[in-house]
């Protein structure tokens, strides 16, 4: 039976497509050889479905127009809703990584290509942790457009994963270590000497709440990327009391800045100020070495770095537990 004029039409696309059925609606223009211009409600992968959907649209009709909509309204949409989900730092990280997607803007979803997505990830210059996490938000966003009928093929699939660098890490030497203490007037290094004496990730140290920092009892809460690191007490080295001391603003939310992004050129910029060649994580791997050479009961040494343990059961810290931990970590050189 053929549908009311204006109800719309379903046509079947050639070639081999998991949705082939197309269901559209003519607009009140005409191309030059005289046929319709049509607005695409959606595609379908049975005729069943197409015409539900052709049936649905015309019960409560909505915005055919989605094809227009650029990416950055695109992510308008998505994080309107995403962002009530999840967690505050969650949606910071999400934030940064839009960030750097300004390229992107103001492009059409339907008109974006592969090649411009993938440029995006790889020139970002950002370390690979943020440019993993721009991919991550493509394969959101690419999500949402196809569970909407925003576009008809997910680009995300064929984006490559940002090169890591696998080189065996190198720890900071005793005497890079002492060259940091002999230019402690750089902006930075008292950054990097905290993170050598108290093994905190550089992203969990960027993430330290003023809050957490006691000073009167010389310790400092914080970790979030593991079960067995999240919440983790880490007593202040004496040799680094003063830097925190110095550092420690109680009008600020944060220790720092709550910005890995800032951390991690701040951290490059120091490196090669100094004329050294190392990447935050290194300071983690120089802390958890130093302990380990200096004879740091191992139990202590996996609580102070938060990697999970048969001999680590409780995430409730007793005094004896935090004198234990500054016993061990004052061994450092």
């Amino acid at each position: 039976m053929k549908n009311p004029n204006g109800y719309g039409s379903i046509a079947k696309l050639s070639g081999n497509r998991r949705r082939p059925y197309w269901v559209r609606k003519a607009v009140t223009k005409w191309k030059d050889n005289g046929q319709p211009v049509y607005e695409t409600i959606g595609y379908y992968a049975t005729r069943k479905e197409a015409m539900q959907a052709l049936a649905d649209f015309n019960e409560n009709p909505y915005d055919v127009s989605q094809n227009r909509l650029t990416f950055a309204q695109v992510y308008e949409r998505w994080s309107e809703k995403k962002y009530e989900e999840i967690s505050a730092s969650a949606v910071r990280t999400y934030k940064s990584a839009y960030s750097y997607c300004n390229p992107l803007y103001d492009l059409k979803m339907v008109e974006i290509k592969t090649g411009q997505l993938q440029e995006v990830i790889d020139t970002a210059d950002v370390g690979a942790t943020t440019r993993s996490r721009i991919k991550i938000l493509f394969n959101l966003i690419y999500d949402y457009c196809m569970k909407n009928e925003i576009v008809r093929k997910d680009l995300s699939q064929y984006l490559t994963k940002p090169k890591i660098e696998t080189s065996e890490k190198v720890p900071f030497s005793t005497e890079e270590i002492e060259m940091l203490w002999n230019n402690i007037e750089h902006p930075f290094v008292n950054d990097v000497l905290i993170l050598i004496y108290s093994g905190w990730r550089a992203s969990e140290y960027a993430g330290l709440r003023t809050e957490d920092i006691d000073l009167e009892n010389k310790t400092m809460k914080g970790g979030s990327k593991t079960e067995a690191g999240k919440d983790r007490i880490v007593p202040i080295h004496s040799r680094i009391l003063p830097l925190v001391q110095k550092k420690y603003n109680p009008d600020n939310e944060y220790f720092r800045d709550n910005d890995y992004d800032k951390l991690y050129r701040d951290f490059k910029a120091c490196m090669q100020t100094l004329g050294l060649n190392h990447i935050p994580h290194e300071t983690r791997h120089t802390f958890i070495t130093m302990l380990d050479n200096a004879g740091a009961n191992k139990t202590a040494i996996q609580r102070l770095a938060g990697h999970a343990s048969r001999d680590v059961t409780s995430k409730v810290y007793t005094h004896k537990d935090i004198e234990k931990l500054r016993e061990a970590i004052e061994l450092l050189p």
